[in-house]
């Protein structure tokens, strides 16, 4: 949560404003470049370029002017480009946690600092960033989540291969086969930590043995087939009925009544 001004922290969400959702926009790259100290330099800049512009496309216009507001142009062009560019840098370096998603870190703005450009130093080290976390890397393509990995020095994966795979749409069955083992997957096989008989701790991994979403009775069916036990129930949701849950048709007083009793 990020509400509490006291605590908050320094987020920067990447990725196209139109994908994003109202309540995220405000973290957005663009929204907090406009924000920024420095961007109403950027804007005069531009305004000075637009002037320029009006020169260039004035047919009355004689050729010295034009080549005066050509060279400007230049020159302002890639002033802007250079401030645009310090700005969204400086807003990287601050921010505690950069969002975006496995493709989405391919964003040209972080390759940037990738290749050791900008004033930080800890690219020097093998990435950008102190942690990466991929979250549902479990149903994530392997090829998509080397993109976000490679950002960063240190890696954590979470998710359950256990459930839902990757979604492939292929007609081939060894393309299809090949992408639907994810990097989590290999990892786990690669540590032997997919061996149910490893426990909650394995060499690379950490299972989270407290499920609560669903009553016990369905719980312990998966837990045996398939987490070797381990997985365990929290009290709040152990005798959980579907006639107990908010909004739920059968969420009546009679229904409430009967389940009780």
């Amino acid at each position: 949560n990020t509400s509490n001004n006291n605590n908050r922290l320094r987020v920067v969400r990447l990725g196209h404003p139109a994908r994003l959702q109202p309540e995220i926009l405000p973290y957005s790259v663009e929204a907090l470049v406009q924000a920024a100290d420095g961007t109403e330099i950027v804007r005069e800049v531009r305004s000075e370029l637009q002037s320029f512009l009006q020169i260039l496309s004035n047919p009355k216009s004689r050729g010295n002017e034009k080549r005066i507001a050509y060279r400007e142009m230049k020159s302002l062009r890639q002033e802007v480009r250079q401030r645009e560019e310090k700005v969204v840098r400086e807003l990287l370096t601050s921010a505690q946690v950069v969002l975006a998603t496995c493709v989405g870190s391919a964003n040209s703005i972080l390759k940037s600092f990738t290749r050791g450009n900008g004033d930080n130093n800890n690219k020097k080290d093998g990435g950008f960033f102190d942690l990466v976390v991929i979250d549902e890397a479990a149903q994530a393509l392997e090829a998509a989540c080397w993109i976000p990995a490679l950002r960063g020095k240190r890696l954590v994966l979470a998710g359950d291969h256990k459930q839902l795979p990757p979604t492939i749409q292929s007609n081939q069955h060894q393309v299809a086969k090949g992408l639907s083992t994810t990097m989590f997957e290999r990892v786990m096989s690669l540590y032997g930590d997919d061996d149910p008989n490893v426990g909650t701790a394995g060499r690379v991994s950490r299972m989270l043995r407290i499920q609560y979403r669903m009553n016990q009775n369905i719980a312990d069916w998966a837990s045996q087939a398939l987490y070797g036990g381990h997985l365990q129930t929290h009290d709040s949701v152990a005798n959980r009925t579907l006639a107990q849950l908010v909004g739920s048709p059968l969420a009546s007083s009679d229904n409430v009544e009967d389940s009780n009793g």
